[in-house]
């Protein structure tokens, strides 16, 4: 398996890059080190001069702050049977791939560190166009895509990432092939390769350069995860197993840290999958029998050394129930039970006699079953703007950054939405309904396979528990493209300007909600959108706003066809004569925006016109 990865750009001192990238005691002398343009071999100057001379020779090439080289890293993983004559042969040929014999290059392998990794310094200046090289978004996936296709050629492994797939469909792998030395644009790849699937969420490049050089801090993580909670029949134990795998836990809110107490690495249980978060977690513990159950400070009557006082709501503090400290967790005024379904708590008076005895369910019913509440937080999104000098002209360009992002997920939602309707042969309520239950569904098994292998750990099976750790995966994405889904539908339905209040019928991942909508307030935000609302009405009220699109005649707004239907009342749908009111600021939205581009258009029309006078008076 190859990992490339993107290092800094070079911008400053290219000379002294090179020098690393071609140091002696770790290219075995410099017979590891090959110029595209040159013999050279130790002298970083010599090799450093040409590249310059080509950037002279550009537009802009030497301005200051202005990126001379691109570093690259191209690493393989420790287990792979490759020589390091390989590995070099496989980095200059990545680099000829990428170049196409337009730039100049350095590529060094280096041999000092547990892997074989090579270092690939690539001149931005194009020696025929004489013009900078320009990254795209996928200019990165698209290099690991011929990584990719290198390694299989030579019977390696790779790695399983979406991303660089979808890249890979977007280029002409055959004809890169062709311009490569020692390939062949028909090339069978070797039937001995393999695939390397992703493991969880939020692993990103670095995590995977890790893994190459042997560290994996995630995966060191989610095995003492699994491992403490599988052995574990309280929260306090899982507390003090996982602390004996040297990794400690925290509980913020409704998220758990943790921290590998050797090297001091945060990670929260966002990045690692909702597989571990505090949901999953907890159904680990006592095989999924447990209540999670929160109460405040204020109900807490004493705290011992082995268990904590409560008095139970509803009962005028008559009552109070004695929890042990093992299945307790605070989180400043907010406490956290973890309760067995088995387990009975006991009951005291004021004075500390013996009250009687109550199950989990009669405890859970008196706390008040917890209703997750969806509160995501909202975020200014402060963009960096090019254009603009004055400050009143960066604030316009930002708030037409802010509009166009906005129309764009009305738009993404407005499709999702269709796509639903159509789903449910039309009935946009029914669609949304069968959406949430395929959510709980794919929440429930979820929970039901960290289970599994939380059985499967504790048994000693290792084929079981590679298999369910694969289904686990599996479920994970699934409720992840759900839920990805239904709120692609509210955020644009919020942003549509349609109520959607009292839809709470939905258990979300936190760390998505984050980054969507509202603040859990009901309250108007600073831009004179609705907050985050809940109820029963929005299902009716997506289905009122958002209607399936079909071939259109003319150029009339998208609420226009709901209009000349009838537009429902206040009392049957719960937004009355909206339809109206979007009809008339599509249109006003649709006038300034013309105007706009009429604007511009004449300015840079007299722009040009003024340049031609200024020339013609010169000449």
């Amino acid at each position: 398996m190859a990992i490339v990865k993107l290092g800094r750009k070079v911008k400053t001192n290219l000379p002294g890059t090179l020098a690393y990238v071609i140091n002696p005691a770790k290219t075995d002398g410099g017979r590891f080190v090959y110029a595209s343009y040159s013999g050279e071999r130790q002298d970083a100057g010599k090799l450093a001069g040409p590249m310059i001379l080509d950037l002279e020779s550009c537009a802009n090439g030497m301005r200051e702050g202005s990126v001379l080289a691109l570093h690259l890293k191209h690493s393989f993983a420790p287990d792979e049977n490759v020589t390091p004559e390989r590995v070099h042969e496989m980095g200059i040929a990545l680099a000829e791939a990428i170049t196409g014999g337009e730039y100049r290059y350095v590529v060094s392998t280096h041999l000092d560190r547990n892997h074989l990794h090579n270092h690939i310094v690539i001149c931005t200046a194009n020696r025929r166009t004489r013009r900078k090289m320009r990254l795209t978004r996928g200019s990165i996936d698209q290099w690991r895509a011929v990584s990719d296709e290198l390694c299989r050629r030579e019977g390696l492994a790779t790695l399983d990432n979406p991303s660089v797939d979808a890249e890979a469909g977007r280029i002409d792998m055959r004809r890169i092939m062709e311009r490569t030395p020692g390939q062949e644009s028909t090339a069978v790849p070797s039937a001995s390769s393999k695939v390397v699937p992703m493991n969880g969420r939020g692993a990103s490049m670095e995590e995977f350069y890790a893994i190459a050089k042997g560290k994996g801090a995630k995966e060191r993580l989610r095995a003492a995860i699994e491992l403490a909670a599988a052995m574990s029949g309280s929260y306090g134990e899982f507390e003090s197993n996982i602390a004996a795998a040297h990794v400690g836990v925290a509980l913020r809110g409704r998220h758990l840290t943790y921290t590998d107490l050797d090297t001091g690495l945060k990670v929260r249980d966002t990045r690692l999958g909702p597989a571990y978060d505090l949901d999953s977690v907890t159904a680990r513990i006592g095989g999924g029998k447990t209540i999670h159950l929160t109460f405040n400070q204020r109900l807490v009557s004493s705290v011992g050394e082995r268990a904590v006082c409560v008095w139970m709501p509803g009962t005028q503090r008559t009552r109070k129930a004695v929890i042990p400290t093992e299945m307790l967790a605070r989180n400043g005024n907010t406490w956290h039970l973890f309760l067995p379904a088995d387990h009975h708590v006991t009951l005291l008076d004021r004075s500390n006699r013996y009250a009687g005895r109550v199950g989990a369910d009669d405890l859970a019913d008196g706390f008040g079953r917890p209703e997750r509440r969806l509160e995501p937080l909202t975020t200014d999104r402060r963009l960096f703007v090019r254009h603009g000098v004055t400050p009143a002209q960066q604030r316009y360009y930002q708030a037409q950054a802010r509009s166009l992002d906005e129309l764009r997920a009305a738009a993404d939602g407005l499709n999702e939405a269709i796509q639903v309707r159509r789903e449910a042969d039309g009935d946009m309520r029914s669609g949304m309904c069968n959406l949430v239950a395929r959510i709980d569904a794919a929440r429930d098994e979820l929970r039901s396979t960290v289970i599994a292998l939380s059985e499967a750990i504790v048994n000693g099976d290792d084929d079981l528990a590679i298999e369910t750790r694969k289904e686990m995966g599996q479920r994970e994405r699934t409720l992840e493209r759900c839920e990805a889904r239904y709120w692609t539908i509210i955020r644009g339905a919020r942003l549509a300007g349609i109520d959607v209040s009292g839809f709470d019928v939905i258990d979300v991942n936190r760390a998505a909600m984050e980054k969507e909508i509202g603040d859990g307030t009901g309250k108007r935000d600073p831009n004179g959108r609705d907050g985050r609302r809940s109820g029963a009405q929005a299902v009716g009220a997506v289905d009122a706003g958002i209607h399936e699109r079909g071939r259109r005649d003319d150029a009339r707004p998208r609420f226009a066809d709901r209009a000349e239907q009838g537009t429902p009342t206040a009392a049957g749908s719960g937004w009355g004569g909206k339809d109206e009111a979007l009809i008339r600021q599509s249109e006003a939205q649709e006038a300034a925006f013309r105007a706009q581009r009429d604007q511009q258009e004449a300015e840079r029309s007299q722009s040009k016109g003024e340049g031609m006078c200024r020339k013609g008076r010169a000449l």
